[in-house]
């Protein structure tokens, strides 16, 4: 079977989040195969996220009744990983139907161990959620482009992404025409991914913030979520802080 998948790295990264777990943990589990990499540190953290996307990219299966209907969204998945690595307790939190909620489950109930989160070097249960985004549009999203006030360029300033919190995020295709936002995710990282927030379109407080937050050397991405003859499509835009 065809495999047709979009995945965004840093909405996965940032949306592998951990939630009530047995016991506070000062470090999250790893995905399988960077065992030989050390605990903490930058590089495990990245190999961890890296692996979880390939190993999701190579499993997945887009269901046939989803592709014939043309259902494309995200299915979230909660699970706990033990203090075993083992994947415990996998069930869909929200679905968008067709089958493609079943096949995500299947996904993460027959993911390898993880390396276990640990608290003071001891390994203990943590609650996770994962994000498995089912997409039939492939680069279509390619004619659309988020705006966002006057930021033109890659490359901003803290400034400038101030001045812009009062101005709308819009999607716009080649042809001028506006589109609603049907779901906007906006994310902030320095060297790691530390701020995310999600809404039905608007700028939250809480993107204010972390826009208020920021400092040289971090990046700010931006996923506009539209709905056009049917289909849904993700678009994204990344800006580089390069002074406070």
């Amino acid at each position: 079977m065809q495999k047709v998948l979009s995945l965004l790295l840093f909405l996965l990264v940032f949306n592998l989040t951990y939630g009530q777990s047995p016991a506070l943990v000062d470090e999250m589990p790893y995905f399988s195969g960077c065992s030989d990499l050390k605990y903490g540190s930058e590089e495990k953290r990245q190999c961890s996220n890296e692996n979880l996307v390939v190993y999701i990219a190579d499993y997945l299966e887009y269901p046939d009744s989803a592709r014939n209907a043309g259902i494309d969204g995200t299915v979230y998945i909660s699970f706990v990983v033990n203090q075993k690595g083992e994947v415990k307790e996998p069930k869909v939190v929200k679905d968008i139907g067709f089958g493609c909620g079943k096949e995500a489950l299947r996904i993460v109930s027959t993911m390898p161990n993880w390396e276990p989160g640990k608290l003071k070097g001891n390994p203990l249960p943590v609650e996770m959620s994962l994000p498995i985004r089912f997409s039939l549009s492939g680069n279509a999203g390619k004619e659309y482009q988020v705006y966002w006030g006057g930021l033109k360029e890659k490359k901003v300033t803290k400034k400038e992404l101030k001045q812009s919190l009062t101005q709308p995020i819009v999607v716009r295709d080649s042809k001028g025409n506006d589109y609603e936002v049907q779901e906007l995710i906006m994310a902030y990282r320095r060297k790691i991914w530390k701020k995310y927030d999600s809404s039905r379109g608007e700028l939250t407080s809480k993107m204010k913030r972390m826009v208020k937050w920021s400092h040289k050397g971090g990046e700010l991405a931006v996923v506009a979520t539209i709905q056009h003859n049917g289909k849904f499509y993700e678009i994204s835009r990344e800006f580089e802080i390069v002074k406070d």
